[in-house]
């Protein structure tokens, strides 16, 4: 006797699948989810009873869907009830949540066989690794060329898994059982639709070192199993300021511009929708420039390592700041001198320069007698207008704080940041960013 587990007859069927399926969602109990399984068989029309005692699949009655007889009736999804594209349908809508039939997203699916080739059309992932939700596709197997498809409920290594199937004996018959690579029944390929959750997909790590305030960094997470491509997030905490992190390669990268630890959730999203998640954490530290001038001589001498030789780093006669990774110079002559690092390019900043403040990734300036304030990042950034303030100016890490001679307090977050009087009658301050 040959069955055909995805063909249809159609005439009334279709409408007379809806009626039963109303009819016996009004009075049956909530489905078993997913986990609340143990291993059986249920052999011919005793299979979908099974089926729908232990797991609410709407059709106990459905009847051998034989060529010869022509009794195939068609389900709520348009497979043929009884029929193994009919057990992962219900399955599919049930646990994973997706509103999956014949015709899901425009594709029609039809007999188990083809299956994959619709997946794939679709660019849903086809792959040699379970998960728990997706489908064990087979594209043929034994006395039967329109293939076989089966539900993974339980995953326990990559090479073992638990799965549930129907007409698996050609007469609507239902079992659950184990299987594994190697033995004979492992499928074609799993087809990942999604609303699973992933075996194997983890996040390497993560180890990400230390950063430097004003200098570059870059570190990489990496991810094992699951199915690529993978998707990146922060999903708790926050990376160090001046630090992203690249949603598709896993790359943080930046310069960060506040020293201190930064802990944080790194989530990663495969192409099923599967997800893992990792705590992690990365430090910033100062660079801890030593940078000094000799007797009477203008020239520059800097080192990171108390035990290092002092490097030369030309000659500028004016007051000295370092903050951060950042050195700049204030000539007598009015002329901002600014470098990042002791191998950094020197830059004119700007001429007629009266005051001025650094942080690890700004530069503040006025200019002659003007109260206007003029900021920058970048050491070759042009200069950005950031409001007018008389008084002491100060910087540390990305904070910018004024303290007018009239004691009131102004303070701001970074250049697009805004200004907010925190005080009035302020006779000393000081800022930690």
């Amino acid at each position: 006797m040959t069955v055909v587990p995805g063909r249809r007859v159609r005439a009334l069927a279709g409408v007379l699948a809806l009626a039963l399926l109303i009819a016996i969602q009004v009075g049956q109990a909530g489905p078993a989810a997913a986990g609340s399984i143990s291993p059986g068989t249920w052999p011919g029309t005793s299979g979908p009873v099974a089926a729908s005692q232990m797991f609410g699949y709407p059709y106990p009655n459905a009847p051998q869907c034989t060529a010869g007889a022509f009794k195939c009736v068609d389900d709520a999804w348009k497979f043929y009830q009884g029929q193994c594209t009919s057990w992962v349908a219900y399955r599919l809508n049930q646990l994973n949540g997706i509103a999956f039939n014949d015709s899901y997203r425009g594709q029609h699916w039809g007999d188990a066989t083809n299956w994959g080739t619709a997946a794939r059309n679709l660019k849903i992932a086809v792959d040699g690794t379970p998960t728990v939700g997706s489908v064990a596709w087979y594209a043929g197997r034994s006395g039967d060329d329109d293939g076989h498809v089966a539900y993974v409920e339980q995953v326990n290594s990559p090479t073992s898994v638990v799965i549930s199937e129907m007409n698996y004996d050609f007469a609507n018959g239902f079992r659950i059982r184990t299987i594994t690579a190697g033995g004979g029944s492992w499928p074609t390929g799993f087809i990942h639709l999604g609303g699973g959750s992933s075996v194997g997909l983890s996040i390497t790590g993560p180890t990400l070192g230390t950063g430097t305030v004003g200098t570059s960094y870059s570190g990489t997470v990496t991810a094992t199993g699951g199915t690529p491509p993978y998707s990146w997030s922060v999903t708790a905490g926050a990376l160090p300021p001046g630090l992203s992190l690249g949603s598709a390669s896993g790359s943080i990268s930046g310069t960060p511009f506040i020293e201190g630890p930064s802990l944080f959730t790194l989530t990663v999203t495969d192409s099923a929708g599967n997800k893992a998640s990792a705590s992690a954490s990365l430090q910033v530290v100062s660079p801890q420039l030593l940078v000094i001038r000799q007797g009477t001589s203008s020239a520059l001498l800097g080192k990171v390592g108390l035990d290092d030789t002092w490097t030369p780093m030309g000659s500028f006669n004016g007051k000295l700041v370092i903050s951060g990774n950042r050195i700049a110079v204030l000539t007598s002559t009015g002329e901002l001198w600014a470098k990042d690092g002791l191998d950094g390019t020197w830059f004119n900043e700007a001429g007629n320069v009266t005051s001025f403040a650094v942080g690890p990734q700004l530069l503040v300036i006025r200019q002659g007698t003007s109260s206007a304030l003029l900021g920058k990042v970048g050491l070759d950034d042009t200069w950005t207008p950031m409001g007018s303030f008389n008084g002491k100016l100060v910087i540390s890490g990305n904070r910018i704080a004024v303290l007018t001679s009239t004691g009131e307090l102004w303070a701001k977050d970074g250049l697009d940041g805004t200004w907010f009087n925190e005080a009035g009658n302020v006779t000393s301050f000081a800022t930690d960013g």
